[in-house]
């Protein structure tokens, strides 16, 4: 079990209702009751009376509510003392990211952590996937932000923050533009345009085209979403991309499709897998994790 579902816990135990622990912690009610589940899956025991209008403590979950609380407590004062501890080091975190996760709420999450640790050196480095890589291998960054197009998890560390997937983006004038789905092997026929070959997005896309069995016809070549989607009307190409990401763009003449796979692809924190966290980087996997998982149950992230 976590700390987060301690809290969680101790919140429906207090508000002795599901729904008001949840508004109060800004989650779904589903979201803690499965928190809450899959606690009494772990020790075994049932903690709420579940048979009343406002429920109650079972005679386990008063103990466990006595130790929860000591447990809460003790784990605040020690991110207090971390917190004191990264102030006084001086230490610096550095955070590189992928241009597209712009779109995503990793940067407000970023903000948000900064203005609960104000005094803390925190930068961000918005950086081409290909140099993400070298910052950490140099250790200039703590952490990275991309997406996960197959990452070799015997080097490095990853936590999901959000998930997204493949669509085909067409002009109007496309022959699959009067669809409202098509299936991904459809598109061995016609030629596409592609992110260059370093990007990310030309391996996810690459990689999605292999999955299925072809190989893609890469009719241009660019290295940035923008001259790629001006060219999709200039010369009649279809584009494999993320379907959030796009949103951010001008897509005026063009159509996004949804494909009749599910191409999931996520965006995810990495960094070093056997390099040892310090206390500043524990502290920011641990607010980014928790963050992430109350903002993705809520659709937000």
């Amino acid at each position: 079990m976590t700390f987060e579902q301690l809290q969680y816990f101790i919140s429906v135990a207090t508000y002795e209702s599901f729904s008001e622990a949840a508004a109060h912690n800004n989650i779904s009610q589903s979201s803690i009751s499965k928190h809450i589940a899959s606690i009494e899956k772990e020790i075994g025991s049932a903690l709420f009376d579940r048979s009343r209008r406002r429920i109650t403590l079972t005679p386990v979950g008063v103990i466990f509510l006595e130790y929860a609380q000591k447990l809460v407590s003790i784990y605040e004062k020690l991110q207090n003392n971390i917190k004191v501890c990264a102030y006084e080091s001086g230490q610096v975190l550095t955070v590189g990211m992928h241009c597209l996760a712009m779109h995503y709420d990793a940067l407000p999450a970023i903000v948000e952590f900064k203005s609960q640790y104000p005094n803390l050196n925190l930068r961000t480095k918005h950086l081409p996937n290909w140099n993400i890589w070298d910052t950490l291998e140099s250790h200039e960054c703590n952490f990275g932000i991309l997406y996960d197009d197959g990452i070799d998890l015997s080097k490095y560390q990853m936590l999901t923050l959000a998930e997204d997937h493949l669509v085909f983006v067409v002009p109007n004038s496309h022959p699959l533009a009067s669809r409202e789905k098509v299936s991904i092997l459809e598109l061995k026929s016609y030629p596409m345009a592609f992110s260059r070959s370093r990007t990310q997005m030309f391996r996810i896309a690459d990689n999605a085209c292999y999955r299925f069995g072809f190989e893609p016809q890469i009719s241009v070549q660019e290295s940035f979403p923008e001259p790629l989607l001006s060219l999709l009307s200039i010369q009649g190409l279809g584009m494999l991309f993320l379907d959030h990401a796009l949103r951010y763009y001008n897509l005026e003449n063009l159509k996004v499709i949804p494909l009749e796979e599910e191409i999931k692809v996520p965006l995810v924190l990495t960094r070093q897998a056997k390099m040892p966290m310090n206390a500043t980087e524990k502290m920011f996997y641990h607010f980014m994790e928790t963050y992430s998982a109350i903002h993705t149950d809520d659709q937000h992230f």
